[in-house]
């Protein structure tokens, strides 16, 4: 992982959330959202969106979606102009790399990217690899910070 690329390298003054796609569509397991009115408002509104419309409050998410919650609400919301126009999607390697368990090789870590994101139930025993396999580069190189 590039530990000297900085996060404001990733922002863009013109949108608000920066998300990625993957080949499942857009995945929300890293991202990057503004401190703003519009952004609040956006993750109330994502928050309360139910699948068919808006609900009262907190509650169980469908059961019937293929999607995770979160991912299938950003991509009906990101329908609407008024949500697309503050949404920025990247490809997912910008940074969002997965450790292995992609379907698209185009999404899979490689030396020097950003990070690498353990997504999903593999997550763990993906990091667990990944550990292993890097912790002997790490503790060999000196850490200046």
């Amino acid at each position: 992982m590039d530990h000297s690329i900085p996060l404001e390298s990733f922002l863009d003054p013109c949108y608000n959330v920066i998300l990625t796609r993957d080949c499942n569509g857009i995945n929300c397991g890293t991202m990057f959202v503004r401190n703003s009115t519009w952004s609040f408002m956006f993750v109330t509104e994502v928050y309360m969106h139910n699948g068919d419309g808006i609900r009262d409050g907190p509650g169980d998410w469908p059961v019937h979606w293929g999607w995770y919650p979160e991912q299938a609400v950003v991509w009906k919301l990101s329908e609407q102009d008024r949500i697309r126009n503050k949404l920025k999607i990247v490809p997912q390697r910008v940074f969002n790399s997965y450790a292995g368990q992609v379907c698209d090789p185009g999404g899979t870590y490689r030396e020097g990217d950003f990070m690498v994101h353990f997504a999903g139930p593999a997550g763990k025993s993906l990091f667990n690899e990944f550990w292993t396999k890097h912790r002997g580069g790490a503790a060999n190189r000196s850490d200046p910070g």
